[in-house]
């Protein structure tokens, strides 16, 4: 049985009721994610609530949206934001993000997600893991569409997947005119196939960023970058 909770330096994810636990995946990209002075964020199927509570974190005058489709998993994000620092700046919604772009009038500085990818593989007995792990309630030109909708012109979308599936997401932006500017190959040790991508999309044509992360020298030690990355939310750092 997995933890029932996950201890950072500032909060405390509770993950009990939610249907995808807390992943270092999710963790990355929370602690990576770039953007000037956000204002407005919005966090795109929040699960535990992790992302919008470490955005909240680390940009202090930003408002954040989370979007959860699933109830339990929605009732547990809030219980974590309520329970967190920033509790008064961040608000989950019970929503799918298709409805919801048809409800607002705003737009984002930053949107953020970590969405379900697996498209082909064979899908979990669980119907609640299922829909949180493959591309069933999400596709991704759903999500493209969400993200030409609802983000500025010179906000920031960024978005972790598999090496697999980076391109075909990375096509359907295209349709919108949404480009990727930044890209984080990430390793979980030295010699392993690249496993995950972070991806940083823009309608405002940016310089191209491009690095590497590994997450564990030769040594099975946390890598310097690694280290760096989440010494504000880690404990172990």
């Amino acid at each position: 049985m997995s933890n029932p909770f996950f201890s950072f330096k500032q909060f405390t994810i509770y993950q009990e009721n939610v249907a995808m636990k807390v992943t270092t995946d999710a963790c990355i990209l929370g602690a990576y994610a770039q953007s000037k002075q956000p204002k407005k964020i919005l966090d795109i199927g929040s699960g535990t609530g992790i992302l919008s509570i470490m955005l909240a974190q680390r940009y202090k005058s930003a408002e954040v949206d989370g979007i959860e489709s699933d109830l339990l998993s929605t009732n547990q994000a809030k219980s974590n934001v309520n329970a967190c620092a920033w509790h008064d700046r961040i608000r989950i919604h019970h929503n799918r993000i298709q409805d919801y772009v048809k409800q607002i009038n705003y737009k984002y500085d930053l949107i953020i997600c970590n969405p379900p990818y697996y498209e082909n593989q064979l899908k979990s007995v669980s119907q609640r893991k299922k829909r949180a792990r493959h591309a069933i309630d999400l596709q991704f030109s759903d999500l493209a569409y969400a993200i030409n909708k609802l983000i500025k012109e010179k906000g920031n979308f960024y978005t972790i997947v598999p090496c697999e599936s980076f391109q075909r997401l990375k096509y359907e932006l295209s349709f919108f005119r949404v480009m990727q500017f930044d890209y984080l190959e990430i390793f979980s040790i030295p010699g392993k196939p690249m496993n995950r991508i972070i991806g940083g999309f823009s309608k405002t044509r940016r310089k191209k960023i491009e690095k590497k992360l590994t997450l564990m020298n030769e040594m099975k030690e946390y890598s310097t970058f690694f280290k760096h990355l989440l010494r504000d939310f880690y404990l172990a750092f």
